[in-house]
């Protein structure tokens, strides 16, 4: 559709407060050199040329041929380009944010007309179709065959227009040539002013040849009449960019390539039919276009009365189609008929078979009352078995304990064990504290299951937590000669927690990063904070985490890829103890691994 702008709304157009600039900040030329660009193209509804699809995509003439052009650049000048599509409401609005726009990289495209007036305000391409209206009006108002009759005629009726258009443009130019007098009625710019006439009695407006005749495609009975005065003609229908854009430049280059040459007809045939823009090519440099126009419609009001023809003949095979298919339903009922005899028959069978399945469901909820039975004395044998657990896990504390305690006694107050001895004392110290985590880590799991965890919060000081931590872990630590650094907070890293289960939890992540570490290797715990959180973090340089491992890694009882590097034990509730008791405490943990390259473990929770 083909719009222009009345003076007023032209002077207007600087101070208008219009919509936020699009972030199209490169210039073609600084494209070439960036490789890339965003171009923010501004439209409004004007079907066929722009408008979105029932899928939300863009579509018409327009959006085909910005997105050849788009192809264009990325083949010849390796530019790529993203288009960025901005809804404006309404026509007027589009003129004037390009109008207003001082970025280079903006488009407006809604089927814009040339005229001189715009041109003052905005920059215009290449046209990439003709610029042709006629005058149309209702099927009630006769055919003019001169000036007179035209004056005689049309003065006092009422033209029906878009404001802000060149439809409104040519009526007035109309009115000051003829030096007639008639009433202007203003429609929405997304109503359709062909079909307004053609509801309407003692009515005309202009519309843009190509609507005309593609509607005139469509219905050629349509109740209009196309008054034989000469087509208006502009310069073409072009796209529109602000004054200070070069983006002209590469779309020109591209609208007068031979490459577009070979795509417009197809995309015109895709929205307007191939014969209506092949006419519309012919009539714009054509000298007798009313000759041209009264041929072309002739061809199609022959063509629609061959296809009433055709139509007839159509109806006429359907009929008698019909009437055989009327034949064949009343085969096919006697056919059911004879069917449903026989259905009856198996209904009785079915009655039958229903009462066998009826007396199977009974017993299969005799044997279903079984089933839970048996699973309650599963489940009190289960709770058994978890207090047997619970049981020996406690009863056997205090013998590990006692051994424990013996062998360290044995060690510091007896000097004069040789250097195999005091090993083996040790490894009976190592064992005990093996054992005893082990039961812990038993009896953890079971409080967690059975929901007798009690929290105790208190503030804690994460800092000096994790350093005393750390510092406990030296030994161990230096036996691998793993190389354990701590690095604090730089500020005080405060939260409300239970001092026991955070112990555990980092502990077990420490453990787990010298446990899982080669010798000669580097293990860091750091402690950050934010503007709401505390985070500690334990990074190793271990084997890292296969994707199976991380599938599983916060499971129960589970074993991972890694082994141990000394010969440690590991149980697999470590992880899930971890997770469990940070999640209680309001935080979250995670992890960042990659196979072959370490693990970071990530603690998080809330400053007090």
């Amino acid at each position: 559709m083909r719009r222009a702008l009345p003076v007023l709304i032209l002077l207007a157009c600087s101070a208008m407060v219009v919509a936020q600039p699009a972030p199209g900040k490169l210039t073609w030329a600084e494209a070439l050199r960036a490789k890339k660009a965003t171009l923010y193209i501004y439209w409004y509804e004007s079907r066929p040329f722009i408008y979105e699809n029932e899928n939300g995509q863009m579509a018409g003439i327009e959006q085909e041929i910005l997105t050849g052009f788009k192809d264009y650049v990325r083949e010849k000048y390796h530019v790529d380009l993203t288009l960025q599509w901005k809804e404006t409401q309404n026509f007027e609005n589009t003129y004037l944010t390009v109008c207003n726009e001082t970025l280079p990289g903006a488009f407006g495209v809604s089927a814009f007309s040339i005229t001189q007036t715009r041109k003052e305000r905005v920059k215009f391409t290449l046209p990439y179709m003709p610029d042709i209206s006629v005058l149309i009006s209702s099927k009630n108002i006769p055919i003019v065959q001169n000036g007179e009759e035209f004056d005689k005629i049309f003065s006092g009726l009422e033209a029906i227009t878009i404001k802000g258009t060149t439809y409104e443009e040519d009526l007035h130019k109309l009115k000051a040539e003829r030096g007639i007098d008639f009433k202007m009625r203003y429609v929405p710019s997304y109503q359709n002013i062909l079909a307004t006439i053609s509801s309407s009695e003692n009515a005309f407006g202009v519309i843009d040849l190509p609507t005309y005749m593609v509607d005139l495609n469509k219905n050629a009975g349509m109740s209009v009449n196309r008054q034989n005065i000469v087509p208006f003609k502009r310069e073409g229908l072009a796209f529109i960019t602000p004054l200070n854009s070069d983006w002209a430049e590469p779309v020109n280059e591209y609208l007068s390539g031979a490459k577009f040459q070979l795509t417009i007809h197809p995309i015109m045939g895709k929205y307007l039919d191939h014969s209506v823009y092949n006419f519309m090519e012919d009539l714009a440099s054509s000298a007798d276009n009313e000759v041209m126009l009264l041929t072309f419609e002739k061809e199609i009001q022959h063509r629609d009365q061959q296809g009433k023809s055709e139509q007839i003949l159509r109806e006429s095979i359907f009929r008698n189609i019909l009437t055989a298919s009327i034949t064949v339903v009343l085969i096919f009922l006697v056919i059911i008929f004879l069917l449903y005899r026989k259905q009856n028959k198996i209904n009785q069978q079915l009655t039958s078979q229903k009462k066998e399945i009826e007396d199977q469901r009974i017993s299969i909820e005799r044997q279903n009352a079984q089933l839970e039975k048996r699973n309650d004395q599963l489940s009190h044998l289960n709770e058994e078995k978890n207090n047997l657990i619970k049981i020996l896990a406690h009863d056997l504390r205090t013998p590990i304990n006692q051994v424990q305690g013996l062998a360290q006694l044995l060690l510091t107050e007896s000097p004069s064990f040789n250097e195999e001895q005091k090993d083996y004392i040790s490894r009976i110290i190592d064992s005990s504290i093996r054992l005893n985590t082990m039961i812990g880590k038993i009896l953890d799991v079971d409080a967690i299951e059975g929901n007798r965890i009690n929290l105790q919060l208190e503030s804690i000081d994460v800092n000096a937590l994790t350093k005393r931590i750390v510092s406990s872990f030296e030994r161990i630590a230096g036996k691998k000669d793993i190389h354990l650094t701590f690095m604090p907070a730089q500020e005080a890293a405060m939260i409300k927690g239970d001092m026991l289960y955070l112990t555990e939890i980092v502990e077990n992540l420490v453990s787990n990063a010298i446990k899982f570490s080669e010798w000669n290797k580097n293990v860091i715990v750091s402690v950050a904070t934010c503007e709401v959180n505390v985070r500690l973090q334990i990074q190793d340089e271990g084997p890292g985490l296969t994707d199976d491992d991380k599938q599983k890694i916060f499971q129960k009882f589970q074993r991972l890829s890694a082994r141990p590097t000394a010969g440690e034990y590991s149980t697999g509730l470590g992880l899930s103890i971890v997770k469990k008791y940070t999640e209680l405490m309001s935080g979250r943990v995670w992890y960042e691994s990659t196979e072959g390259s370490g693990t970071s473990f990530f603690l998080e929770f809330p400053k007090a």
